[in-house]
């Protein structure tokens, strides 16, 4: 369970959380404000200090030098070069230490000295090897590189090359490290140019910006520390006033709420003709004033239709009763147990149904009109509902009255559709597919009235196909229509499968039919099911396309087998 807090506790703690928001976001764009402003001047000031340290140096002499060491240390093999620090690869560098380099070293070494500086060194870039070469080092002797010794990332903490490249380019950006002896330091280069103005190399510079670090975080705590003793007493006064002029009537709103909601709504006593919210009266003139006033005109608008639910109440229970018996009368009319005829191996049936209402217009039926002959029937009742359900529980009576033995299939279609005729006052019309099997031969004779074309499996084929035939008209339209019939004859292994339209029908949401095409796939892609379960295909096939859809029609079918 929740725990609970009051609004003045949450209005105080969002003021509060607000506010240090605000605070953290200002305390952040101040903070890299003065971290850009600060580092720009280190960046100006180190530059400014390395092009005077290069300016003192002979131009010629730093001009070789750069072109000396550089070819030098592309002579050397690249075995010896993997390790600078070699005796065999420094005693090829110490041709280049002679009073020129000591003077042009002191040069570095003495701006050092005279700036805040760390050091200052010359180099030069290997792109290819992300490598810096040293040209003159002018930080402490014990840590001076020799002339054309190299060193990486790899090897300590450095830039690459091309990081290099990004802070000469940039008006801000410095190499930061830290070390434990030394602090922050920040790392500066500039470019050094021959007479020519081609680029030879860089300078490159330290200085110590620790003092900087610990002053921009003593300031942020500081400043931190301040502005939130003054958001926690501002945010303090201001739930107060919100309390007054804001939460005291929302409380009143819940309150009146909350008794309002845990009356039992369905008594007549329960409904007052003053309403719980009528007797408040909160003239905020603001937006609670427009919810108490919405709140008062809900709480009638729910008395009234309370009471006319309650009148409306008895009359659904009535129709709900109604319909409940009419499903359990379909439900009774419509085989259901199978197998259906236990003990008779020369053939198998079976058949589903699902309404798209509680009751639905679609039939099916099949019985022995002797020992030797079974009939079957698949329709569809125009409409839905219970009329259509009514309509065809007649249908199924009057097809069982009608289908005897000696009668043919022309003869019973007629005589069933004069009576489906006869005192049809509301102009309800039967879609039938019938048909007489004859065990002993395997002859089937069959006629549709207006109904789906059915498939018919061949064994031999093993395939499914719609047999496509002129249909005469439905019945119950017009007396005295003469229907026309087929015969058959099937062979051990051959299917019928007969639905009713509301499987090719079925209707995905963006208005896309199942269509008979797909009902053929998937019969054809199994075969070799049973009835019951090549019913199932299909059924699940139609949930699957129409993807949670609502069903808008009745769907029935009725899968035979001859053994």
């Amino acid at each position: 369970m929740l725990k609970y807090r009051s609004l003045r506790r949450k209005a105080f703690s969002l003021i509060l959380l607000a506010s240090v928001i605000l605070l953290f976001v200002i305390s952040v764009i101040n903070t890299i404000m003065f971290t850009i402003s600060t580092l720009q001047g280190y960046k100006r000031e180190t530059a400014h200090d390395m092009e005077y340290a290069v300016s003192l140096i002979d131009a010629d002499y730093l001009e070789k030098m750069y072109l000396s060491v550089r070819k030098v240390y592309e002579s050397i093999p690249d075995d010896i070069k993997e390790n600078p620090y070699s005796d065999e690869y420094i005693n090829r560098l110490q041709g280049f230490i002679d009073d020129d380099f000591w003077k042009a070293r002191e040069v570095l070494v003495k701006c050092t000295e005279k700036t805040e500086l760390d050091g200052i060194s010359l180099i030069f870039t290997d792109e290819l090897n992300d490598r810096v070469i040293f040209v003159v080092d002018g930080y402490e002797m014990e840590n001076a590189f020799v002339p054309g010794q190299w060193i990486s990332s790899d090897l300590a903490a450095i830039d690459t090359p091309e990081m290099i490249r990004d802070i000469v380019a940039s008006d801000t950006l410095l190499y930061l490290d830290f070390g434990e002896a030394n602090g922050w330091v920040a790392t500066n280069y500039t470019e050094v140019y021959d007479r020519s103005g081609n680029l030879m190399g860089y300078a490159s510079s330290d200085i110590n910006i620790t003092d900087f670090i610990r002053l921009m975080f003593r300031s942020i705590v500081v400043y931190s520390v301040i502005l939130i003793i003054v958001l926690v007493l501002s945010s303090s006064l201001i739930s107060r006033d919100l309390e007054k002029k804001l939460i005291v009537p929302i409380k009143t709103l819940a309150r009146t709420a909350q008794e309002y909601t845990s009356r039992d709504k369905t008594e007549e006593e329960a409904l007052p003709e003053v309403g719980y919210f009528d007797s408040l009266s909160l003239n905020t003139g603001d937006e609670i004033e427009t919810l108490w006033v919405s709140l008062s005109n809900m709480e009638r608008d729910i008395n009234a239709t309370m009471r006319r639910i309650r009148r409306l109440a008895s009359e659904k229970q009535k129709a709900e009763a109604e319909l409940s018996v009419a499903k359990g009368i379909q439900e009774g009319m419509l085989k259901d147990k199978f197998p259906a005829f236990p003990g008779r191996g020369e053939f198998d049936i079976y058949a589903f149904m699902r309404p798209a209402k509680e009751v639905g217009g679609d039939l099916y039926d099949y019985f022995l009109i002797d020992n030797d002959h079974l009939c079957m029937v698949i329709g569809d009742v125009s409409g839905k509902g219970v009329p259509a359900a009514m309509f065809m529980a007649v249908a199924i009576t009057v097809i069982k009255n009608i289908a005897l033995p000696g009668k043919s299939i022309s003869e019973i279609m007629k005589e069933v559709n004069n009576q489906l005729t006869e005192n049809n006052k509301e102009s309800l019309f039967l879609t039938l597919w019938l048909g007489i099997y004859t065990i002993s031969d395997r002859k089937l004779v069959f006629g549709n009235a207006g109904h789906e074309d059915p498939a018919f499996y061949r064994a031999s084929e093993d395939s499914y196909t719609l047999h496509v035939s002129d249909h005469d008209i439905p019945m119950g339209i017009m007396e005295n229509t003469e229907y026309s019939m087929e015969e058959i004859t099937l062979a051990p292994g051959d299917k019928i499968f007969l639905y009713t339209d509301g499987v090719p029908e079925a209707t995905r949401a963006d208005d896309c039919l199942y269509g008979t095409e797909r009902m053929l796939k998937c019969l054809n892609s199994n075969t070799n099911l049973a009835g019951k379960d090549t019913i199932e295909a299909i059924r699940k096939d139609t949930e699957e396309f129409i993807e949670g859809a609502d069903q808008f029609d009745d769907m029935t079918m009725l899968s035979f087998e001859v053994r």
